[in-house]
């Protein structure tokens, strides 16, 4: 093998869409609120972009999602990964 290719969230993490969802819940937001931003909201998936590709910081990223949510700037992104946990069943599995 020359290499290994593999992505974070939801693959050595728990589900990032039922995070997601949480998140929703937690904010009072409607069911799938954020996982349909990203899926259909231009926007919105542009900015998840740009974190993703380092086009913008972090802090960015999170006054423009709070903005397009009407959310509090106070850490949107920690609060929307609260409830992703590593995978350590996967994890091992890359190690091996």
């Amino acid at each position: 093998m020359d290499g290994l290719l593999i992505d974070w969230g939801g693959v050595l993490t728990t589900s990032v869409m039922r995070s997601f969802d949480a998140f929703c819940l937690r904010e009072g937001l409607p069911e799938h609120t954020v996982r349909n931003a990203f899926r259909n909201d231009a926007e919105a998936r542009r900015h998840l972009i740009d974190l993703e590709t380092g086009a913008i910081g972090i802090r960015e990223f999170e006054r423009r999602l709070a903005h397009a949510l009407k959310l509090s700037e106070r850490h949107p992104a920690r609060r929307l990964m609260q409830d992703v946990e590593a995978d350590h069943a996967m994890r091992d599995a890359v190690r091996r």
